[in-house]
C-alpha cells in the first residue's frame, strides 16, 4: 500500500516514509524517534524492494537508515538479525576508519538506487552530493482481525508439463500464503500458415499421433534421455 499524498508505504504491518531533511545520522535517529518510529531497517529482499521503489522518486541522493557498525560488526538499531545485505559495489569500505553508519542511494544519485553505503555519521552530505535525507519506519498497531491480502503474484508459471505456484501476503500481519496453479492441458490448434498442429500454450507440435516438444535445457545426451523419460 502506498500513500497517494506522500509516497509512504505499508508493508507487513510496518509503515515506511521518506523525510527530505538534510541532517547527520544522529539527528536522523532523533527525528524518527521523536515521531514514534525508528530509522528504517531492511531485513529481507521483499522489504528491500519496498525501499528501492521509494528511492525511485526520492528527491535527495542519499538517505540515512538504521544500520550501525559496532565492534567491527554491522547490526540493526532494532536488534533484528543482520543477515540480508544489499551493499553497493565495494561497500562497505570504512573510508578513514570512521564510516560506521548506513545510508541508501536514491535514483537521484549516480549510484544504484536502493543499494547501501557506509558513511561517517557526522557528515550531512557526501562530497559529490548536495544533501541527505531520512527513511523512518513505524510498527503499526493493527487491531483489525480481517486479513488484507495482496493480489496473487506468480512465482512459477504453470505449463503443460508441470504445476505452477503463486504467492500473496497480508499487509497487516505478514501472513504468507502459497497456492498451486494447476498444470495446463494441451490445446492443439491447426496452424494453416505453417501447416502444422500446435499447442496454444506450449507450442508443442502434434504429428501423426505423436507430440513433439523442444525444451531449452543444457544437458548431456544421457541426462537428456532421462529428462524426456
Amino acid at each position: 500500500y502506498a500513500c497517494e499524498h506522500c509516497d509512504a508505504r505499508i508493508f507487513k504491518g510496518h509503515l515506511y516514509a521518506v523525510i527530505d531533511q538534510s541532517v547527520t545520522w544522529y539527528d536522523a535517529y532523533k527525528i524518527c524517534d521523536s515521531l514514534g518510529g525508528h530509522l528504517a531497517t531492511i531485513t529481507s529482499e521483499k522489504e528491500q524492494s519496498i525501499i528501492t521503489d521509494m528511492m525511485a522518486t526520492a528527491i535527495e541522493p542519499i538517505y540515512w537508515i538504521g544500520g550501525i557498525k559496532t565492534n567491527s560488526q554491522w547490526s540493526w538499531i532494532t536488534g533484528e538479525e543482520f543477515v540480508y545485505t544489499n551493499w553497493y559495489n565495494r561497500m562497505p569500505d570504512n573510508a578513514g576508519g570512521i564510516e560506521w553508519f548506513m545510508n541508501v542511494y536514491s535514483a537521484n544519485s549516480n549510484e544504484v538506487s536502493g543499494q547501501w553505503n557506509d558513511l561517517d555519521a557526522n557528515k550531512i552530505r557526501l562530497s559529490k552530493y548536495n544533501s541527505s535525507g531520512i527513511i523512518c519506519e513505524w510498527e503499526l498497531d493493527i487491531v483489525e482481525t480481517e486479513h488484507f491480502f495482496t493480489e496473487w503474484e506468480t512465482v512459477t508459471e504453470a505449463t503443460c508439463y508441470g504445476d505452477g505456484e503463486q504467492y500473496r501476503f497480508c499487509t497487516h500481519c505478514g501472513l504468507e500464503e502459497t497456492e498451486t496453479i494447476t498444470q495446463l492441458e494441451h490445446n492443439f490448434i491447426f496452424d494453416e500458415a505453417k501447416g502444422v498442429t500446435l499447442c496454444e500454450h506450449c507450442n508443442a507440435a502434434m504429428y501423426n499421433g505423436r507430440i513433439y516438444k523442444i525444451f531449452n535445457v543444457n544437458l548431456y545426451w544421457f541426462d537428456a534421455y532421462t529428462y524426456c523419460n
